[in-house]
């Protein structure tokens, strides 16, 4: 029998078996691995001392197990680390005989296994880390419930990961959206898709929603089809998409408001032009004055309205300059009364010290008055018209909530009110031209528009806040201004007819505008001789070269243009006087170069005493 364990325990190859009998640790017996291992006789290894056979010292190791059998009687076991590297796991086993301990010990490699060990606990540490990104909701979906979640994932719905496993998955997509989700999803557990990549709105435990982008491909789990992936919130992304859909929107709506106003302007120049020339025709004391006076009034609110359509669209020509926000409030304290009535306290808040702001100052008091009106009509009963005035500072940090405004300092224009408030459908159309909540007859939509352009137009940033039965607030935000001198009002000019005699050369492809300012002209005394397009005009110039003193042509022309047409004449004659005309906006002309300051430029519509100014001073008279 003993002859069978003998060649049993020779048969293990992994394992070295020793057998001792006191605490000298002489090795009495080993198997045929220890031999192989120390490639040594049975002879020579029998009566040698493990520690000596081991590691080739005079002493038993620190923590010795066997000898802690010895003295126990209990089994012990311990790992071991060779000068070569390996890692030995090491058990020692007593042995009772006859009142007596023996010691079996048993050791074995487990260099191998511990490197796996080590290399797994990485790929679990790395996986871990991938799992638990905050960037990324990680998930492992099967038989349509949740088996993994990240705490990302978990955290973005409401929930903890507990929570979320085995919660079914499409109780976490809003109803609208189960639809496609649930396709998609059987798709890919049939094997039609085995990947997909899609967009829906997340359903939280409170019952709040959010955009998500999900992004699955299909995987084998446990011998089932599942399906594993990421998701996104894009909530923020989506709200940009958005806001760039309107900015777009606006652009484009502003173009064609650009494009109105130039054909508006070209028939007021018609009509203020024959108006004026009317007037100045008839008698003063005339009953048809006040017929042609009426017809004034009725020109004056219609180039308001083009102004309106150009503010809008940020493209009418401005003059800004250094204003302090608080003293245009103050002097329009007591307007702002009259206008919102005596039933709406008016309420003003002034910061000391507010910076300059580059603005125009009508332009100003035009949105103020604009947002007061509207303040006025959402309180039919009365209410309380609050204006605040400060200083913001905005940093990196408010960039989320904050996204398109600049870092940097700005006054703030804060205007509330205590009316009925909006909901957030008519809150995403107020800036929208020729939107109106108001009766018919009672608003023309061009009010909120024309704000959010002048407010452009400055550089500035336009919020809105606002609850149905709670009220709104506008936050304008202007760009401060460090140092910028403030220009003063020239004095009121007199307007009399010159007193040189000169002859003009007007070129324009409009034929009434061509007609009237023949006459407008020659009723100042000037000769005038007129070209339809800028080709007539270089003929009629080469033929009249030496009477012309001026060149009165538009901006914009078929064939060639009026700075083609003048840059012709002036290579031969630099000299030549020039006055531009143009009832295009502001970027339209700026590409034809005619808007430097020392280019003699006049806008339509134009009255008579307008273009008077312009030829003063171009004959310095």
């Amino acid at each position: 029998m003993e002859k069978l364990f003998e060649k049993i325990l020779n048969a293990v190859q992994d394992v070295m078996i020793f057998y001792f009998e006191n605490k000298n640790l002489i090795i009495k017996w080993a198997n045929k691995s220890v031999t192989d291992f120390f490639n040594k006789t049975l002879e020579q290894i029998i009566g040698t001392p493990c520690y000596r056979l081991w590691y080739e010292r005079n002493r038993p190791c620190d923590g010795c197990p066997v000898i802690k059998v010895f003295e126990t009687g209990k089994s012990k076991e311990t790992e071991r680390t060779t000068q070569d590297g390996k890692i030995w796991e090491i058990k020692a086993i007593p042995l009772k005989e006859e009142n007596k301990i023996n010691v079996i010990g048993l050791a074995r490699d487990i260099t191998v296994c511990r490197q796996d060990q080590m290399t797994l606990q990485e790929s679990e540490k790395k996986f871990r880390m991938l799992a638990n990104n905050r960037l990324v909701g990680v998930y492992l979906i099967q038989d349509w419930v949740f088996k993994f979640a990240n705490e990302t994932l978990a955290r973005m719905f409401g929930y903890t990961v507990d929570e979320l496993i085995g919660k079914p998955y499409l109780e976490l997509v809003y109803p609208d959206d189960r639809g496609l989700s649930a396709t998609l999803m059987q798709k890919r557990i049939t094997g039609e898709l085995e990947e997909a990549r899609y967009q829906f709105r997340g359903l939280r435990k409170d019952g709040s929603w959010f955009y998500c982008e999900v992004l699955g491909h299909r995987i084998e789990y446990q011998g089932k089809p599942a399906v594993q992936g990421v998701l996104l919130d894009i909530t923020e992304q989506k709200r940009l998409e958005e806001q760039l859909l309107h900015a777009q929107k606006m652009e484009a709506i502003g173009r064609l408001a650009g494009g109105i106003a130039h054909d508006f302007n070209n028939l007021l120049t018609i009509i203020m032009g024959n108006l004026q020339i009317a007037q100045l025709s008839l008698p003063s004391d005339s009953p048809i004055q006040n017929h042609l006076e009426s017809i004034n009034k009725a020109v004056e609110r219609a180039v308001s309205l083009t102004q309106k359509l150009l503010t809008f669209s940020r493209k009418q020509l401005i003059e800004p300059r250094a204003i302090d926000l608080n003293e245009i409030v103050k002097g329009m304290e007591k307007m702002l009364k009259r206008l919102i009535g005596e039933d709406i306290e008016l309420i003003t808040a002034f910061e000391k010290d507010i910076p300059l702001i580059k603005a125009d100052p009508i332009q100003i008091e035009q949105v103020i008055i604009n947002l007061a009106v509207n303040a006025r009509d959402a309180m039919p009963e009365g209410g309380k018209l609050i204006i605040k005035i400060a200083k913001a500072t905005f940093r990196e940090k408010f960039q989320r909530k904050y996204p398109e405004i600049e870092p940097g300092d700005y006054v703030m224009l804060s205007i509330s009110d205590t009316g009925i408030g909006m909901d957030e459908e008519t809150l995403s159309h107020i800036f929208e031209p020729f939107f109106t909540t108001k009766e018919a007859g009672k608003g023309t939509g061009l009010g909120l528009s024309t704000v959010y352009g002048i407010v452009k137009q400055t550089g500035g940033y336009i919020y809105v806040y606002s609850q149905p039965g709670k009220g709104t607030t506008f936050e304008i935000y202007f760009p401060i201004l460090q140092k910028m001198p403030v220009v003063k009002k020239e004095s009121a000019m007199e307007f009399h007819l010159p007193s040189i005699k000169a002859t003009i050369l007007v070129v324009e492809d409009e034929e009434e505008i061509r007609n009237l300012l023949r006459e407008m002209l020659e009723h100042l005394g000037y000769e005038v001789i007129i070209a339809e397009t800028g080709m007539k005009a270089l003929r009629l110039f080469d033929k009249y070269k030496d009477k012309i003193n001026l060149i009165i042509t538009d901006v914009v022309m078929p064939q060639i243009s009026g700075k083609e047409l003048v840059e012709k004449i002036k290579k031969e004659y630099p000299e030549i006087k020039v006055l531009y005309m143009s009832g295009y906006p502001e970027n339209v002309i700026a590409h034809y170069g005619v808007l430097e300051e020392d280019i003699n430029f006049i806008s339509k519509p134009f009255t008579l005493m307008e273009l008077t100014k312009k030829l003063k001073k171009i004959f310095n008279v």
